[in-house]
């Protein structure tokens, strides 16, 4: 009997997994963020706390430019036809001037925490003023 099993390129901070349920049950219905680093290159943890009813794009501003780091943001979409609803979306900030190894670090890690976050919608950029809401809503509502 052959049996699969998953290495995991990085390990889960206790904290994160805390945050995260939070942040993914929040009752709010404002813009919500949380920042997201990696530490010891293999050690996903949470950066900062909540950013709460912040514009995506005051976060972005605030960024370390030489660091990358996993941003999940949620806020209020309104469709087409009226509808709303509040996408948990995942931007990936690598940016040009950041070491090398750190960005292979993050690409390695991104798709296993966008899947154990059920992340769907992930985003990456290297410029820190390319995402903005409008850019999100644009992308969403496609």
């Amino acid at each position: 009997m052959t049996t699969s099993q998953t290495i995991s390129m990085c390990k889960q901070d206790e904290y994160l997994m805390k945050s995260m349920r939070k942040f993914r049950f929040n009752k709010s219905q404002q813009r919500a963020t949380l920042i997201v680093k990696i530490e010891n290159f293999n050690t996903i943890c949470v950066d900062d706390e909540f950013y709460n009813n912040e514009p995506i794009e005051e976060i972005m501003e605030n960024l370390n430019e030489n660091e990358p780091r996993f941003i999940v943001h949620s806020f209020e979409l309104v469709h087409n036809d009226g509808r709303k609803s509040y996408p948990i979306i995942l931007i990936y900030y690598s940016p040009v001037c950041c070491n090398t190894n750190l960005i292979m670090v993050y690409t390695s890690c991104i798709q296993e925490f966008s899947h154990t976050y059920d992340l769907h919608k992930t985003f990456n950029t290297h410029e820190l003023d390319e995402i903005d809401e409008q850019y999100l809503i644009n992308q969403l509502i496609k």
